[in-house]
């Protein structure tokens, strides 16, 4: 089992709660993977029962899995029967790679197939990490009828979507494949629950990618990469105390024996135990909406939350301080209702993981690195003079041996807002990044340009004309619990994606504005009037639903302002993605296999 499949498998079947005070129960399903993702990892068939009759795999369709299943095949005896289950789906990708390899005949495969999985009430995904990488590079286009098929499956449930809306190729392609299978149904149409679909391309709007987010969750994910809901963190960051085991001064002869012993051990066996080490300090951790703490503060900028957490603690404390205190009989039953809408002891319990973890991130916010990054990069959308200076202090960064992919990040921002850089700016960054991080690079280079991220020449449209025609900037944006403008998500920019989906309400996209941003589009007949009506029916008792739908990943300080437009229009909003995403995911996803 891959390492992925542990945040799909706290998803589905979650670890039992420990209680505080008491020993630690046993969680066979999580103990179970955690020591097969060990063995895989480290390819110890030694380890594995043999004498059983079948050996089975559980992991995602990633290429990379693939390949380490037909290396580890060479191991298996013959005989051995070998199932290979995929989750969520088996890709023509990984079907030619097994072909190739000359296993596709030795394995029995299947597919533990699901589409959209549902993460929180409005944020459902596909789950696939590589849709992005597929589409942008032309490996594999099969997402996209996955995709299509997830709408209709939600069409066949909650009744057909009246109006749907898409911009980009990708988009075009699914929806125009919905509306052609629809044209030869006679059925006539039904109500739906779902009043609206927006699909939209990631090539529609790279800048909020590239781009740091700066909301509370959109941090966590910069920094710690959350996964189907989960963050995977070191031991010592959410813990401490626990972190450093306390060390026995009193050592019998038999462990220093056992110790010495240690030293003696073969290079693969201390291999083994490095990894295992590794894997017991880091821990998962889950957040999401359950979690009050989180749910109250994640949308917001992260310079708030040192402000929000001593409140909610002041919050817990007095509420727990009345406990003892006589109440008469509405008084008590007004605290019951407090007790039970904060969940008083379920906070109490991780309000110190949570308070740890913000500390963690503070500390990676005020580093004198990630504040130059921010600042260079709201140097470079803010003004044309700023963007030229940081393209020239962006080699000199490279010199330094600074991280390479948030270098990368920049200068490929750097070339979408100049459209393009000047030659000899150009050819100066990408040469000095190839000669200090390694010929390697070069691929990446090749293929962030064949991808349309880094742009060598003039492509798609002009920065100037989108942030004007979008309002994109607003340099007076107040940083609030109650934001005004989307624009606070990224400090003073609000993501383009999210000023087409408010334009939409406002136009249905019949303008001419629509045609500034990257890609075609699909506009049903009278969209103006009938979103109008959408808007206007939502101002009642029940609000309208309007699904937006991401094709190749979205970011989670994008899902922030669209929460924030519902609270604003009275609309609900619910997101549908193939993956999240961020700018170092981004580059990352062009890395040459």
């Amino acid at each position: 089992m891959d390492p992925d499949m542990e945040s799909f498998f706290h998803i589905v079947c979650p670890p039992m709660e420990e209680i505080p005070g008491k020993p630690k129960p046993e969680d066979p399903i999580r103990d179970s993977i955690k020591s097969f993702t060990r063995l895989v990892e480290n390819y110890n068939l030694d380890e594995l029962v043999l004498e059983q009759p079948a050996i089975l795999f559980l992991l995602k369709a990633n290429p990379k899995l693939a390949k380490t299943i037909i290396e580890l095949m060479g191991k298996i005896p013959a005989d051995k029967k070998v199932i290979v289950i995929f989750v969520p789906r088996y890709t023509m990708t990984c079907r030619e790679l097994f072909e190739e390899g000359g296993i596709l005949k030795r394995v029995e495969v299947h597919e533990l197939a699901f589409e959209l999985l549902p993460l929180e009430k409005d944020v459902m995904t596909l789950d696939d990490d590589n849709s992005y990488r597929n589409l942008a590079l032309g490996y594999d286009f099969n997402i996209l009828t996955v995709i299509k098929h997830s709408i209709q499956r939600l069409e066949a449930l909650y009744g057909k979507i009246p109006l749907k809306f898409a911009k980009g190729h990708w988009s075009c392609t699914v929806l125009n494949g919905i509306r052609s299978r629809e044209s030869k149904e006679e059925e006539e149409s039904q109500t739906s629950e779902i009043d609206a679909l927006v699909l939209l391309d990631r090539s529609v709007d790279f800048y909020s990618v590239l781009l740091m987010q700066m909301t509370y969750e959109g941090i966590v994910d910069e920094f710690l990469s959350i996964k189907t809901g989960i963050i995977r963190v070191d031991e010592k960051i959410v813990d401490p105390d626990a972190a450093e085991p306390e060390k026995n001064p009193e050592t019998t002869e038999e462990e220093k024996g056992s110790e010495a012993g240690s030293e003696e051990k073969t290079e693969s066996e201390e291999k083994k135990v490095k990894v295992v080490s590794v894997a017991k300090e880091r821990v998962l951790y889950m957040i999401s909406a359950d979690d009050i703490m989180f749910g109250e503060t994640r949308n917001l900028h992260f310079n708030l939350m040192k402000e929000q957490f001593p409140k909610k603690h002041k919050e817990i404390k007095t509420v727990l301080e009345k406990k003892g205190a006589k109440m008469s009989v509405a008084e008590m039953t007004e605290y019951v209702k407090k007790m039970r809408s904060l969940n008083v002891y379920k906070l109490k319990s991780v309000f110190n993981i949570e308070l740890n973890l913000l500390g963690y991130l503070d500390t990676q916010v005020a580093s004198s690195e990630f504040k130059q990054m921010v600042t260079m990069q709201l140097q470079a959308i803010t003004t044309e003079e700023g963007l030229k200076e940081v393209a020239q202090s962006l080699e000199l960064e490279m010199l330094k041996c600074k991280e390479k992919t948030k270098l990368l990040r920049v200068l490929c921002l750097l070339s979408l807002l100049a459209n393009p850089l000047p030659k000899d700016v150009y050819h100066a960054a990408t040469k000095t990044f190839v000669e200090v991080f390694g010929v390697s690079e070069a691929l990446r280079l090749m293929n962030l340009e064949r991808a349309g991220v880094l742009r060598r020449e003039k492509s798609g449209p002009s920065w100037k004309s989108l942030k004007d025609s979008f309002k994109l900037i607003d340099e007076d944006t107040k940083l609030e619990t109650s934001p005004e403008d989307i624009t606070y998500s990224y400090t003073i920019y609000g993501p383009l994606s999210v000023r087409l989906v408010e334009k939409l309400l406002d136009t249905g996209w019949s303008g001419s504005d629509i045609d500034k941003a990257q890609g075609p589009k699909v506009v049903p007949k009278n969209s103006k009037a009938r979103i109008h009506r959408l808007v206007e029916a939502s101002k009642g008792e029940k609000r309208k639903v309007i699904l937006v739908y991401y094709i190749g990943g979205v970011t989670y300080a994008e899902i922030s302002c669209l929460r924030l437009l519902s609270e604003k229009l009275g609309v609900q909003f619910i997101v549908a993605t193939t993956q999240f995403i961020n700018g170092n995911k981004l580059v990352d996803a062009c890395k040459d296999d």
